[in-house]
């Protein structure tokens, strides 16, 4: 199997370009806001993590530029590691308790400098030397030492202890719109976890002797690359949700568009190969075609199909006045919420609610009566 290297430097500049964007956008939301700040850092150091070591590094073809690449994407590796506790550490679980404690920073994140600066000092134990690579021409892997060997199992451990925390914090969550965010979070780790499963026990059971195979190591870096896109996506629904109330309405919205879609592309695809290994290339071309246009016709029973399929997907999501005054309703509490963490609401913040309330179409009534209910 032959990978372009230029698809493992898009995928890098993309993981990159998400990471920090949301994480400006998180930070920007509720800057005083501790979960905040945490899950803005761990954005910028997860997606810079992964896209300069197993991304940028791939545009690079001098092996200096390639190991300084992925030397500086492993320093992010060490604030990933890091900023990934203090972010369970603010969600609202006994089980985030031991995540708060100094002596857990001062071990914890010593344990994590020295690890992934080892190269540095150490280069022995963690990266020995680069070696071209057949799957992805022009592309170098790092031969790596013990350290190096065993480090996955470092995001691995802590990503499946928050799979619990963010679990347990969503069975704890007072109000509807947390109770989402920590199953979207939640959704994210297992997520995460899965591909680091494949990756490290499934996939390449051979990665802790450092016999793996030069296809397998451009699987796992392409599996990477995916992972911490997807990790984002779904990070960031969990917190867009507590801004925009109509976020679970456009999605389903665009799962009913997407499937009308794809049955016209697939129609046109099955029909034009079909007829195109019968006849001739262009004629199953036309066929194509007449077959998506004969689609119009029973546009009403695929756009019926399309609305099962979206309620299926999104059972809870109705569009109705019920569901977006409930929801209208929640997004306020949220932000209410995250602008008493620190128990004031400051000026900035009580404009912030107020543009909110209009935004929203809540009367002055109403949002009085949710921060008296909010405040008991």
């Amino acid at each position: 199997m032959i990978l372009p290297r230029e698809l493992f430097g898009v995928l890098g500049v993309v993981d990159l370009l998400v990471g920090w964007s949301l994480g400006w956008f998180v930070y920007r939301s509720r800057p005083r806001s501790e979960q905040n700040r945490a899950l803005a850092l761990y954005l910028v150091f997860v997606s810079s993590h992964f896209g300069l070591r197993f991304g940028v590094s791939f545009f690079a073809t001098d092996p200096t530029y390639v190991f300084a690449l992925i030397i500086t994407g492993m320093f992010f590796a060490a604030g990933h590691v890091i900023s990934y506790p203090w972010l369970l550490s603010t969600l609202d679980t006994p089980l985030a308790r031991p995540l708060r404690s100094k002596w857990f920073w001062m071990s914890w994140g010593s344990a994590m400098l020295l690890w992934f600066t080892s190269p540095l000092w150490a280069p022995g134990l963690h990266v020995t030397a680069l070696v071209p690579s057949e799957a992805v021409p022009g592309a170098f892997w790092t031969e790596l030492g013990p350290l190096g060997r065993t480090e996955p199992m470092i995001p691995f451990l802590i990503s499946t202890y928050g799979i619990v925390v963010a679990v347990t914090a969503a069975f704890r969550a007072r109000s509807p719109v947390v109770r989402r965010q920590m199953q979207a979070f939640a959704a994210a780790f297992v997520l995460n976890d899965l591909i680091y499963v494949v990756n490290v026990i499934v996939a390449v059971p051979e990665v802790f002797t450092g016999h793996v195979l030069d296809s397998d190591w451009a699987l796992i870096r392409l599996n990477f690359l995916v992972a911490v896109l997807l990790l984002c996506l779904v990070l960031a629904y969990g917190v867009i949700q507590t801004h925009l109330f109509d976020i679970d309405l456009r999605i389903k919205r665009g799962i009913r568009r997407s499937t009308v879609a794809a049955v016209f592309v697939a129609a046109f695809f099955v029909v034009s190969e079909l007829v195109a290994g019968l006849l001739s290339e262009r004629i199953g071309l036309i066929a194509g075609v007449f077959a998506t246009g004969a689609l119009v016709f029973a546009l009403a029973p695929l756009q019926s199909f399309a609305e099962r399929v979206s309620d299926k997907a999104m059972p809870g999501v109705r569009d109705n006045e019920e569901y977006r005054t409930v929801r209208k309703r929640d997004v306020y509490l949220a932000a209410l919420e995250g602008a008493l963490v620190d128990g004031i609401v400051n000026d900035r913040e009580r404009d912030m609610l107020v543009r909110l309330q209009d935004q929203l179409g809540l009367s002055a009534t109403e949002a009085r009566e949710l921060e008296r209910a909010s405040a008991v």
